[in-house]
């Protein structure tokens, strides 16, 4: 999954001029509907015309989410017309653990489309410092720490496979060992440099800020890992949190 992902929900956006669910829904030609009851949100095609609707009782936050969710459905392709009339209708949204074998697919790429247009990108490349030179020597260290970890391994390898090992294979091993300490510490250097810069936050700190919720801001930040963005993969909230105690 690459940034290919957002193609049809970027493309809509550019066509819309604006990334406002509702401004995405009326100039789109989607028909928009309040829902009632125990259903959050759903989406539907009959013909050529599209159909959504979120509850009327969610809070203002929840609501952005809830029709970027559904937008999400239609641009991923998750709404298929059937001979007779057909919904998809998120009535049991969100209960799967992210890593169980049972997880909707569907339902997590939805979240992760929602996520990506109702929090800004900028906001949070801010807050975690993404740009700072700090973070991008950071990151740069990090993946020259990898390869040569690997390259190590690989060497080693090497040597447990001959019976003497020739002093120039020995001195290769030393500067291998002595390259990764002097990583290691520049690493651990950078890590006092960045958490000074106060950039060190949790998901809740971050979600306070942004005045969102902290599974949305991770859903945010593995859209921006997903767009290309050096981001480690999280551990998604399970999804019968994000819409917890909103009916």
């Amino acid at each position: 999954m690459g940034a290919e992902f957002f193609a049809a929900s970027d493309a809509l956006i550019k066509r819309t001029g604006s990334s406002d669910p509702m401004e995405v829904i009326e100039r789109n030609n989607i028909v928009y509907s309040d829902l009632t009851g125990s259903i959050v949100g759903m989406a539907s095609k009959y013909q050529s015309l599209y159909t959504l609707g979120v509850n009327c009782r969610l809070n203002y936050v929840m609501r952005l989410y809830a029709l970027w969710h559904e937008i999400g459905h239609i641009c991923l392709g998750h709404i298929v017309v059937l001979p007779t009339n057909t919904a998809h209708s998120d009535i049991y949204l969100f209960t799967q653990e992210v890593d169980s074998r049972l997880i909707p697919r569907q339902e997590r790429d939805a979240n992760i489309i929602s996520a990506e247009y109702c929090v800004s990108t900028d906001s949070v490349l801010d807050m975690i410092a993404y740009n700072s030179k700090a973070m991008q020597d950071y990151r740069k260290l990090k993946a020259t720490q990898k390869q040569l970890n690997e390259d190590y391994k690989r060497f080693c390898s090497s040597v447990n496979a001959e019976h003497r090992i020739p002093n120039m294979m020995k001195y290769r091993l030393v500067e291998y060992q002595k390259g990764l300490k002097n990583m290691e510490e520049r690493k651990q250097y950078l890590e006092a440099e960045i958490a000074e810069m106060g950039c060190c936050l949790s998901c809740r700190e971050m979600a306070d800020q942004l005045g969102t919720s902290e599974t949305i801001v991770k859903y945010k930040l593995e859209a921006l890992r997903i767009r290309g963005y050096d981001i480690d993969t999280l551990e998604l909230e399970r999804y019968d949190r994000v819409f917890r105690d909103v009916l």
